[in-house]
C-alpha cells in the first residue's frame, strides 16, 4: 500500500510539472503571436499610407519619376522585405485602355489625364504569427506547407496633370480622406475656406454660389504636403482657379 501511494504521488507530480510546462509554452506562444499580430497591423497601416501618398502625388503631378520610385522602395523597405509593382492603364486616341507593367515604359513618362496608375507593395515573407498558426495546425499531420498569407498594400488613381483637377475630383478627394487624421482644406473663389476632416463629408446640398460651394465644372489646383521621411500625407490644400 505504501509503495502504491508513493508511485501514485510521483505520477501526480510529473503530471503537474508537464501541465506547468505546457502552460508556460502556451503563454509564450500567445504573447509572441499577439505581439507579432499587432506589429503586422501597425506596419500595414504605415505601408498603406506610403503607397496611398505616392499614388496621390503621381496622379497630381502627372508623372512617375525614377527618383520617386526609388524613394518609394527605400521608404517601404524600412518596414520589411517588399516587392513593389506599378501598373499603368493608358488611354489611346480611340478611348481604349492598354495595361503596362514595365517600369521602363511607365517611369519618367508624362501621363495623360484619364490614365490610371496603380501601386502594389507585397511582402516577400509571411508575418511571424501566420507562420506560427500554420505550423501549429499542421503539426503532426505532415503537411509542412507554408502559408501564402502576406502583407499587401494597393492603391490606384486617375491622373490629373499639372495639379489641376475638376470639382468632381475635389469631392472625391474629400470623400476618400474623410476618415484620416489630416484635413482637406478647400478655398473657393466665393471666399470659402473650409477644412474637411474627422468625418466631415462634403454636403451635396450646399447652395450654388455659397462660399463652400464646389463647382463640378470648375478648375482647382491641388497641393499635397507629404512627410519628407515617411511620405505620409500630412495635409491636402485645394484652391479654386479662374477658368
Amino acid at each position: 500500500m505504501k509503495i502504491g501511494k508513493r508511485i501514485g504521488g510521483r505520477s501526480g507530480q510529473v503530471a503537474d510539472i508537464l501541465m506547468f510546462i505546457f502552460f508556460i509554452i502556451f503563454v509564450v506562444y500567445f504573447i509572441v503571436s499577439y505581439t507579432s499580430m499587432q506589429t503586422f497591423f501597425k506596419t500595414q497601416e504605415i505601408v498603406d499610407d506610403i503607397v496611398r501618398s505616392e499614388v496621390e502625388i503621381v496622379r497630381t503631378k502627372g508623372i512617375f519619376t525614377s527618383q520617386e520610385y526609388e524613394n518609394l522602395i527605400k521608404k517601404i523597405s524600412r518596414y520589411g522585405n517588399f516587392d513593389v509593382y506599378i501598373t499603368l492603364e493608358a488611354q489611346d486616341n480611340t478611348g481604349r485602355y492598354s495595361k503596362y507593367f514595365s517600369t521602363d515604359y511607365i517611369l519618367d513618362r508624362p501621363l495623360k489625364v484619364g490614365d490610371f496608375i496603380k501601386v502594389l507593395a507585397e511582402s516577400k515573407n509571411p508575418p511571424l504569427f501566420a507562420q506560427m498558426l500554420t505550423r501549429s495546425f499542421s503539426f503532426g499531420f505532415g503537411s509542412g506547407e507554408k502559408t501564402s498569407f502576406k502583407m499587401q498594400s494597393m492603391c490606384s488613381g486617375m491622373i490629373c496633370t499639372n495639379g489641376y483637377v475638376s470639382g468632381l475630383d475635389v469631392i472625391e478627394t474629400i470623400t476618400r480622406y474623410t476618415n484620416t487624421t489630416f484635413g482637406v482644406r478647400v478655398r473657393t473663389l466665393q471666399g470659402g475656406n473650409h477644412t474637411y476632416d474627422g468625418g466631415d463629408v462634403y454636403d451635396t446640398n450646399t447652395p450654388v454660389g455659397s462660399p463652400n460651394w464646389i463647382d463640378l465644372e470648375g478648375r482647382y489646383q491641388k497641393t499635397i504636403r507629404p512627410d519628407p521621411v515617411t511620405n505620409k500625407i500630412l495635409g491636402i490644400e485645394i484652391d479654386q482657379m479662374n477658368n
